[in-house]
């Protein structure tokens, strides 16, 4: 293994102070500071309510909630995603090494919770309109 410079142990524990996280680390962590260390911490742990997978594991909980108090069987697309994400990040975090590279991968982590916003957006915020009923609506109210 590759040793870290001492700048490079600095930026990890930065990051950890970022986040609230250097308490949790240590208490957690059986290694020392390092880049790789805090970014396994902040991207696989179950129990850092900041890590990426407890969030999404969160976020899971919550659309789970919502589907049994609204009394739907319907499986809504937005728990379909959060899902699959889950899964890719179970995947990446039981992983040796990073592959792929961890900018690759937090940029995905981005891009599909940008998705899953969106899906949870169209499935609870964003009533579907007849747009025949509401253009038909707007042209009485003109005409009035």
């Amino acid at each position: 293994p590759v040793s870290e410079t001492a700048l490079e142990t600095a930026h990890a524990m930065a990051l950890l102070r970022s986040c609230s996280a250097s308490e949790p680390f240590v208490k957690q962590a059986a290694k020392a500071p390092s880049g790789p260390t805090v970014i396994c911490f902040l991207y696989g742990d179950t129990l850092f309510p900041r890590s990426i997978r407890y969030s999404f594991r969160a976020a899971k909980s919550y659309l789970d909630t919502i589907r049994i108090h609204s009394k739907s069987d319907e499986s809504r697309p937005s728990s379909s995603l959060v899902s699959e994400l889950i899964k890719s990040i179970d995947t990446y975090s039981k992983a040796k090494t990073f592959h792929p590279p961890v900018h690759e991968e937090l940029t995905r982590i981005i891009d599909n919770n940008a998705s899953l916003c969106d899906a949870i957006h169209s499935d609870y915020f964003d009533p579907s309109f007849d747009k025949t009923t509401l253009n038909s609506t707007k042209t009485k109210q003109d005409q009035a």
